[in-house]
Protein backbone atom coordinates (compact mmCIF):
# COMPACT_ATOMS: atom_id res chain seq x y z
CA UNK A 1 0.00 0.00 0.00
CA UNK A 2 1.34 3.50 -0.84
CA UNK A 3 1.67 6.35 1.66
CA UNK A 4 -0.94 9.46 1.13
CA UNK A 5 0.84 12.12 -1.13
CA UNK A 6 1.54 14.92 0.43
CA UNK A 7 1.49 18.81 -0.32
CA UNK A 8 4.64 21.07 -0.04
CA UNK A 9 4.81 22.75 3.06
CA UNK A 10 3.27 26.53 2.83
CA UNK A 11 4.05 28.42 5.92
CA UNK A 12 1.27 30.81 5.57
CA UNK A 13 -1.14 28.51 5.73
CA UNK A 14 -0.03 26.62 8.58
CA UNK A 15 0.98 29.35 10.54
CA UNK A 16 -2.64 30.19 10.45
CA UNK A 17 -4.40 27.61 10.84
CA UNK A 18 -2.34 27.33 13.98
CA UNK A 19 -2.90 30.63 15.60
CA UNK A 20 -6.20 29.75 14.64
CA UNK A 21 -6.62 26.65 16.82
CA UNK A 22 -4.38 27.29 19.72
CA UNK A 23 -6.42 30.69 19.91
CA UNK A 24 -2.93 33.08 19.58
CA UNK A 25 0.20 33.80 18.13
CA UNK A 26 3.30 31.63 19.70
CA UNK A 27 5.37 33.00 23.04
CA UNK A 28 8.40 32.46 20.86
CA UNK A 29 8.88 31.61 16.99
CA UNK A 30 12.23 31.08 15.72
CA UNK A 31 12.20 30.98 11.80
CA UNK A 32 14.17 32.23 8.94
CA UNK A 33 11.96 30.12 5.93
CA UNK A 34 14.75 30.14 3.96
CA UNK A 35 16.22 27.15 5.56
CA UNK A 36 13.21 25.77 5.72
CA UNK A 37 13.69 24.98 9.52
CA UNK A 38 10.45 26.83 11.86
CA UNK A 39 10.36 26.85 15.43
CA UNK A 40 6.97 27.19 17.80
CA UNK A 41 6.57 27.62 21.57
CA UNK A 42 3.80 28.12 23.27
CA UNK A 43 3.65 28.19 27.48
CA UNK A 44 -0.27 27.29 28.84
CA UNK A 45 -1.28 30.82 31.08
CA UNK A 46 -3.59 28.78 33.07
CA UNK A 47 -4.86 25.21 33.54
CA UNK A 48 -7.66 25.69 30.78
CA UNK A 49 -5.02 27.29 28.32
CA UNK A 50 -3.02 23.89 29.15
CA UNK A 51 -6.02 21.52 28.76
CA UNK A 52 -6.29 23.08 25.22
CA UNK A 53 -2.76 23.27 24.33
CA UNK A 54 -2.45 19.05 25.20
CA UNK A 55 -6.14 18.16 22.84
CA UNK A 56 -4.53 20.55 20.10
CA UNK A 57 -1.30 19.06 20.34
CA UNK A 58 -2.88 15.75 18.12
CA UNK A 59 -4.46 18.09 16.15
CA UNK A 60 -1.49 19.87 14.86
CA UNK A 61 0.36 16.65 14.65
CA UNK A 62 -2.47 15.26 11.98
CA UNK A 63 -2.18 18.61 9.95
CA UNK A 64 2.06 17.68 9.36
CA UNK A 65 1.23 14.49 8.53
CA UNK A 66 -0.48 16.36 5.22
CA UNK A 67 2.62 18.03 4.28
CA UNK A 68 6.34 17.33 2.44
CA UNK A 69 8.70 17.62 5.88
CA UNK A 70 11.57 15.87 6.98
CA UNK A 71 9.86 13.63 9.38
CA UNK A 72 12.98 13.21 11.82
CA UNK A 73 12.97 16.94 12.38
CA UNK A 74 9.39 17.20 12.55
CA UNK A 75 7.58 17.35 15.97
CA UNK A 76 4.66 18.66 18.03
CA UNK A 77 4.13 17.67 21.20
CA UNK A 78 2.86 19.36 24.63
CA UNK A 79 4.46 18.39 27.67
CA UNK A 80 7.90 18.80 29.54
CA UNK A 81 10.84 19.86 27.50
CA UNK A 82 13.46 17.53 27.22
CA UNK A 83 16.07 19.44 28.01
CA UNK A 84 14.94 22.21 29.73
CA UNK A 85 16.87 25.99 29.82
CA UNK A 86 17.17 28.11 33.05
CA UNK A 87 14.12 28.77 34.53
CA UNK A 88 11.71 26.18 32.20
CA UNK A 89 12.28 23.21 34.75
CA UNK A 90 8.91 22.11 35.78
CA UNK A 91 7.08 23.72 32.76
CA UNK A 92 5.01 22.21 30.32
CA UNK A 93 4.54 24.21 26.39
CA UNK A 94 3.49 23.03 23.73
CA UNK A 95 6.74 22.42 21.34
CA UNK A 96 6.79 22.92 17.27
CA UNK A 97 9.58 22.33 15.52
CA UNK A 98 9.27 21.83 11.33
CA UNK A 99 11.59 20.79 8.52
CA UNK A 100 10.77 20.74 5.37
CA UNK A 101 13.37 20.53 2.08
CA UNK A 102 14.19 23.48 0.28
CA UNK A 103 16.39 23.34 -2.54
CA UNK A 104 20.12 24.70 -2.50
CA UNK A 105 20.39 28.27 -3.01
CA UNK A 106 23.14 29.02 -6.01
CA UNK A 107 25.41 31.55 -4.73
CA UNK A 108 25.98 33.75 -7.45
CA UNK A 109 29.49 35.73 -7.60
CA UNK A 110 27.83 38.86 -6.79
CA UNK A 111 27.36 37.00 -3.15
CA UNK A 112 23.28 36.64 -4.24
Amino acid sequence: MNPPPTIPFDFSLFYAAMCYELGREPDTKWYRGWDGYYHFRYQPRDEAEAKKFAESASVLQGWLKHFDLTPVDTQCFFGYLPCPQAGEEGLKYLDIHIAHPVPKREIKPDGR
